[in-house]
């Protein structure tokens, strides 16, 4: 099953293009990707759930905050949404808990409709005011997770997607598929210049130079607003 088909299920946000992307920069399209927000460093080569357990545990052992799977989601996500760590392993599950945050962020980065809309027409976003949500959506990511870069990492992507499909009466049709051609082989953790703002953090390992975090900056939130996952949907 590829990521779309995925997404197309199990995703509980509407937006499967911002979805879509992010789990390609975020873990490269890794069910078992293991990372630590703490330090940005990832584990890409885990064959097994039970591989992919003993690296988290050994992350918490040494001070660190896993996240795991397509959305690099973070372990303590999970009981909030009534699973297990393990179940975050479940590329199902994982864009289920996933996108119930991304969710939440969206409907406090949407502007209230104005009354005055002709009622049975729905307006129909511009691309500018869907990339400003989605900017939003992503800086919400972000502080959440104790991390800068998602905006620029993510949008991008979109952008590049976007530019492929544009290009489909010309290039071969392997060429311009949204989902199973990699179009850089890299995630946002080792590739983007994502920076931790948790207090506790090394110093970057990004490859361009970011700012600092604000001093004395309270830790983020370790969690996303308290909400029950629905169980994720069969088919869209």
């Amino acid at each position: 099953m590829d990521i779309l088909t995925i997404v197309l299920a199990c995703s509980l946000h509407f937006d499967d293009q911002l979805v879509t992307a992010l789990v390609h920069k975020v873990s490269n399209d890794n069910p078992l990707l293991v990372g630590d927000l703490v330090t940005l460093t990832t584990h890409d080569h885990l064959t097994s759930v039970e591989a992919a357990r003993a690296v988290v545990d050994d992350i918490i052992k040494h001070g660190g905050r896993p996240a795991v799977g397509l959305l690099g989601v973070p372990i303590a996500w999970a009981a909030r949404y009534g699973r297990t760590p393990d179940e975050l392993f479940d590329s199902c599950t994982n864009i289920a808990v996933g996108t119930a945050a991304l969710s939440e962020y969206a409907r406090q980065c949407t502007p209230h409709r104005s009354r005055e809309t002709t009622p049975g027409k729905p307006r129909t976003p511009s691309r500018r005011t869907l990339d400003r949500q989605r900017a939003c959506i992503l800086e919400q990511l972000g502080d959440a997770l104790g991390a800068s870069g998602y905006v620029t990492a993510v949008l991008a992507e979109i952008a590049s997607r976007r530019e492929r499909q544009a290009d489909v009466s010309t290039d071969p049709p392997a060429a311009t598929s949204a989902i199973d051609v990699p179009l850089d082989g890299t995630h946002i953790f080792a590739h983007t210049p994502l920076v931790s703002t948790h207090p506790d953090a090394p110093p970057s390992i990004s490859s361009a130079p970011m700012p600092a975090a604000p001093p004395n900056r309270a830790p983020p939130p370790a969690s996303p607003p308290t909400a029950r996952l629905p169980s994720p949907p069969s088919a869209r």
